[in-house]
């Protein structure tokens, strides 16, 4: 004690190393948390340095040996020597150092690493960090105290770059606790967070069953993935069962029950949307088992109604409410939980993009999702993307100028659309997004990766650590990409690394730097995916339920067979078909992180359409549209939803295909055909088409050469005044250009349906008197659909309760209704 002691001290490890400096009669042993550590050395030297750490407390701590310090040295090869004849045992179970902070492989010797264990810093942050990191996020501490626990929860809850960690930290020791208590709390938390590999075996002996008035007996034994097994029996009087308390809650006596209820009162940042509901435990181990009821504690925020007040304390989400059972129930009511918009989908994606819900609104080309609707989701913390497809560059960033003054920091995002025809339209897109720092982009319509949208994505990594070297773990991702796809295929190429072939065409072309080329082999090329299904514009008319359940199996196969770490797993969205809180709902209950609108947002004031299509949308049905050709993709035979009602476009552009298949050139036609094609659907000449489509490449899209090709091309030339009148047909109805109506091209999916149906008679119904005529908006129209997928879930969970007495159906709680701006 005269010549080597320790102190418990408070500081972060570099402060504490910094007051040590080059002194060789003080050393920093363990680090506890990121406020605590363990020094030792010479006394008067250690209160130097709590001295000069501002003399904090600090909890003497006598030592009767020397380790984690160079002292230790000369004894290293002896230490090895004890350990030789022991081995690191092989087993499922992955063992960690903490002075190497690494893993320890099975099979080796353990006087491989002695050594180590006495001579460097045991750094508990850094190895809960790197188990973390690893995928681990469930920590169980099974030796006595709960220091370990309450560290775990400390380092975890302290922000790195701005992300938070879920996690879950629990003792199972803690001092003047007894041991069942423990126990059952422990089981409880991990069960309420749906922990996989929990399972309980025999909570009771089977006497029980027989005799239940008699000394309970505790737990045989508890498994936790193997890791603990064989408690000793002991005995609980029942004085002290009856005391029992767990978490927010109180064990009752134990019941003879097959299966268990659970009503639990615990936030779990874990799969937030299914922990809110009740949860059976069954014991398929063993029949004769008892279970625990766990009943809340009476909360000042649980609303208690019953009758005509039923409707109004569904509505509101915020809060839980208490609902009475039938007579003879083992409980005399039930607790609903909140349900909120945090509630649903992945709130990785929400931290992703620093918005409050899982869901955006979709890019609609030629500026429909204009920037006054980005905007006004922006300013209400929502993500929505910008329709840049089919517009020249300068009009992309006048608008980026408008989003930009308003949202400088965001969210938003830019749609950067496929163009195998004109790869000089997505280059010109991408060197622009690069020049505005715009950070996120959706993909679509893409068949194969390019150039270009390879290297946006790659443009972005940058190490995070700049000191450190180049793994998963120290990349950061400035540009992010959502990729809306509607093929596994396309899916998976999004979901791999960028292709070594563009990579290294772009480090070639100096597009990209060395380090980012070996960066962007160790993650995905995006960050999300959106399983589009039956929506508006270009889509597959793919069923979402039958779609996105193997797409969703697709990226997990992929997430493991590439070794992705938990932070790198692309998350799976949905699109199509939503326009109602029920399409969002289901959405959500088949797996979706997220969700998208996009026909629905067309009808909305901020559109960039027009009142004579927002009149048409208003009217229209699930059953008035229909499928025709496309202007971008027209010699593809690549066709986009529609709608049909109103207007005569999608008969002309079927018609135009048809010509287009027929012949190799205008002068091929018979006149008379020639002749009702200038009447009918051109309504100009074929020369003054012409000479508009010249004007249209060379000054707006900056492209002659494609003119040039066509003037040779008798073919192309047809194919480019075609795609005049399916530019342009788009252009009348954004603009409602009146001579034109009859020629209104409006990209509409039958969500349309839904919504109208679902809006019909509220305050967002135009033709409704609370709307004072005008249309709604964008984001009363998504947190409508949002708030009314909440409602559901609640409804759900009164489902789940088989003796709750209430009539869903005359007490009118099946649907929801929009009463009111959100």
């Amino acid at each position: 004690e005269k010549y080597w002691t320790g102190f418990m001290i408070q500081g972060s490890r570099k402060d504490i190393e910094d007051a040590i400096g080059k002194r060789d009669d003080v050393r920093l042993m363990i680090v506890n948390n990121s406020a605590s550590a363990l020094i030792a050395g010479k006394p008067d030297a250690c209160r130097d340095i709590i001295k000069k750490l501002g003399n904090k407390p600090a909890l003497h701590l006598p030592q009767r040996m020397i380790g984690h310090s160079p002292e230790v040295s000369p004894c290293v090869e002896e230490i090895g020597q004890i350990h030789a004849m022991l081995e690191i045992p092989n087993t499922e179970h992955q063992m960690y150092t903490t002075v190497e902070n690494a893993p320890l492989k099975g099979g080796t010797l353990m006087k491989n690493h002695a050594g180590n264990v006495y001579l460097r810093i045991a750094d508990f942050p850094a190895i809960v960090e790197r188990v973390y990191d690893d995928g681990y996020d469930t920590f169980v501490e099974l030796g006595a105290g709960n220091a370990r626990a309450t560290s775990v929860k400390q380092i975890l809850s302290t922000n790195r770059n701005k992300i938070q960690r879920p996690h879950i930290a629990v003792a199972i020791d803690r001092e003047g606790k007894d041991t069942w208590s423990q126990i059952m709390t422990m089981m409880a938390v991990l069960k309420s967070h749906q922990t996989p590999g929990v399972t309980l075996r025999k909570l009771y002996h089977e006497s029980l069953m027989k005799e239940p008035g008699k000394v309970n007996k505790l737990l045989r034994s508890i498994e936790l993935n193997g890791r603990y097994k064989g408690i000793s029996t002991s005995m609980v009087p029942e004085n002290i069962l009856k005391e029992l308390r767990q978490t927010n809650g109180k064990v009752t006596q134990p019941s003879p029950y097959k299966k268990v209820r659970a009503e639990t009162s615990f936030k779990s940042k874990f799969r937030t949307r299914k922990q809110s509901l009740p949860k059976t435990i069954n014991h398929s181990d063993n029949p004769q088992d008892v279970g625990i009821h766990i009943q809340p504690e009476p909360e000042d925020d649980i609303l208690v109604v019953s009758g005509a007040d039923l409707k109004t304390a569904f509505l509101q989400l915020n809060k839980a409410i208490r609902l009475p059972t039938v007579p003879g129930s083992r409980s005399n009511s039930r607790v609903l939980e909140p349900v909120t918009m945090m509630n649903l989908g992945d709130e990785n994606f929400m931290k992703c993009y620093g918005v409050s819900a899982p869901l955006y609104s979709g890019a609609m080309a030629k500026g429909i999702a204009s920037a006054d609707l980005v905007i006004a989701m922006g300013q209400r913390g929502l993500l929505g993307s910008f329709g840049a497809g089919g517009l020249p560059i300068h009009v992309i960033e006048k608008a980026l100028n408008q989003i930009q003054d308003v949202l400088p920091n965001g969210p938003f995002a830019v749609n950067l659309i496929h163009s195998p025809f004109d790869p000089n339209l997505e280059k010109g897109c991408v060197d622009l997004l690069l020049k505005r720092d715009v950070r996120v982009v959706e993909a679509s319509a893409f068949m194969q990766l390019t150039y270009d949208v390879v290297r946006y994505r790659v443009a972005g990594l940058f190490k995070i650590d700049a000191s450190a070297g180049i793994n998963d773990k120290n990349i950061g991702m400035k540009n992010k990409i959502i990729a809306k796809i509607s093929r596994t295929e396309l899916a998976e190429m999004f979901i791999r690394p960028a292709p070594e072939f563009w990579l290294k065409k772009l480090l070639a072309n100096g597009d990209i730097t060395s380090e980012q080329h070996e960066m962007a082999k160790l993650v995905p090329m995006a960050d999300d995916v959106t399983v589009e299904s039956d929506s508006g514009g270009h889509t597959d008319n793919r069923p979402l339920h039958v779609v996105f359940p193997i797409v969703l199996n697709l990226r997990n196969k992929l997430h493991k067979e590439l070794r992705y770490p938990p932070h790198l797993r692309v998350r799976v969205g949905a699109a199509g078909g939503i326009g109602c809180p029920e399409a969002a709902a289901a959405a959500f209950n088949i797996g979706a992180a997220f969700i998208v609108t996009g026909t629905v947002n067309q009808l909305s004031r901020q559109s960039g359409s027009s009142d004579i299509v927002r009149n048409a949308l208003a009217s229209a049905s699930y059953s008035d549209i229909t499928m025709a050709p496309a202007a971008d993709m027209f010699e593809q035979g690549v066709e986009l939803q529609v709608l049909k009602k109103g207007t005569m476009f999608p008969s002309r552009a079927k018609k135009l295909r048809e010509l287009f298949v027929k012949y190799d050139s205008f002068e091929e036609m018979p006149v008379a055909e020639r002749e009702r094609l200038e009447k009918r659907i051109f309504r100009k000449n074929i020369e003054e088409v012409w000479q508009e489509t010249i004007d249209f490449y060379v000054n707006h899209l900056k492209n002659p050469d494609k003119i040039a090709r066509a003037e040779k091309d008798k073919k192309l030339k047809m194919s480019l005044c075609m795609r005049w009148y399916l530019g342009l047909s788009s252009f009348w109805a954004n603009n409602g250009i009146k001579e034109r109506a009859m020629d209104y091209q409006v990209w509409c999916g039958p969500a349309i349906g839904s919504f109208n149906d679902f809006i019909k008679d509220t305050y967002l119904d135009v033709k409704h008197p609370q709307s004072n005529g005008q249309f709604p908006c964008v984001v009363q129209t998504n947190l409508e659909i949002l708030n009314g997928a909440c409602y559901l879930q609640r409804v759900h969970q009164t489902q789940s309760f088989r003796d709750v007495d209430i009539d869903l159906d005359s007490n009118d709680l099946r649907t929801y209704r929009p009463v009111g701006p959100l």
